[in-house]
């Protein structure tokens, strides 16, 4: 079973890692301009409130900074505002509003003053990483490039069949390299009968998902190039059942009919665009 606990990580550096193993198609994605400019913003905000309540600490308790988005964030930007909590409506004021050029990655202070400097160097800091949470979308991502189930409802733990450990090893080494926030792990299990089950179980209900989606997607679709990536993604399918029937010791007769259904639909679909042509 596989886990972890990402962390901040630099976006150079893990994609220049998962190059060197051929995945840097999966690598994850750096925060966005908004996302970085919000962080940014956030900083200075605390920083200001800092400096407000170095002389009384009971006013550190009552404010705090808020940034949040204007109309159409990507020309109009954010704005930064202190609250002052109260007992009763709170108080907000607007330290400052700001926006990045999306040619020159450059801030610009639109209402308010404060040192752009100051904000365009936290900026260019956040830009520069992959949040947490982008970490591990790339490692789903990988898992089920590896064949990969998730074996819990809520996500964050994944099966991954012995056959691909080797792999793997390398990918959450990279992952660790590139940042002491992210901590891999791996528990080798004893297929048992209770494994097993937890295993069948959760292929079963992504398998039958996914082949239920494909043949449902048919109804809706008529383009070749649409069909045929459909084919693909059966294809895929079909092999991973063929993978996960070998490390079970077992038919999955339900995931096999669902999976000939999408396959009845795609040829149905194939010979309708056929006829018309």
């Amino acid at each position: 079973f596989v886990y972890w606990d990402a962390g901040v990580t630099d976006h150079a550096v893990i994609l220049e890692k998962l190059t060197d193993l051929g995945l840097d198609h999966l690598a994850p994605s750096k925060r966005t301009p908004n996302e970085a400019l919000a962080k940014a913003l956030k900083d200075y905000g605390e920083q200001e409130i800092a400096k407000v309540c170095k002389a009384n600490d009971t006013e550190k308790v009552k404010r705090t900074s808020l940034v949040q988005p204007r109309l159409s964030q990507d020309r109009n930007g954010l704005e930064l505002l202190t609250v002052t909590r109260k007992a009763g409506p709170n108080d907000y004021d607007q330290l400052i509003s700001a926006r990045v050029d999306p040619v020159t990655d450059v801030i610009e202070i639109t209402d308010g003053w404060a040192p752009v400097y100051q904000i365009q160097e936290a900026y260019n800091a956040y830009r520069r990483q992959c949040s947490g949470s982008q970490v591990g979308q790339s490692l789903v991502s990988i898992l089920k490039h590896y064949h990969a189930t998730c074996v819990r409802a809520a996500g964050g733990l994944y099966y991954l069949p012995d056959d691909l450990v080797d792999d793997w090893d390398m990918v959450a080494e990279a992952f660790e390299k590139a940042s002491k926030e992210n901590l891999i792990h791996r528990v080798k299990i004893v297929m048992d009968e209770n494994a097993a089950r937890t295993v069948r179980a959760a292929i079963s209900q992504e398998l039958v998902k996914a082949a239920g989606e494909i043949a449902e997607d048919l109804k809706h679709i008529s383009k070749d190039s649409a069909v045929e990536l459909r084919r693909a993604r059966a294809d895929q399918l079909r092999k991973k059942c063929e993978r996960y029937k070998r490390v079970l010791s077992d038919d999955l007769i339900e995931v096999e009919a669902v999976l000939n259904m999408a396959e009845v639909s795609l040829n149905a679909a194939t010979a309708v665009q056929e006829t018309e042509e």
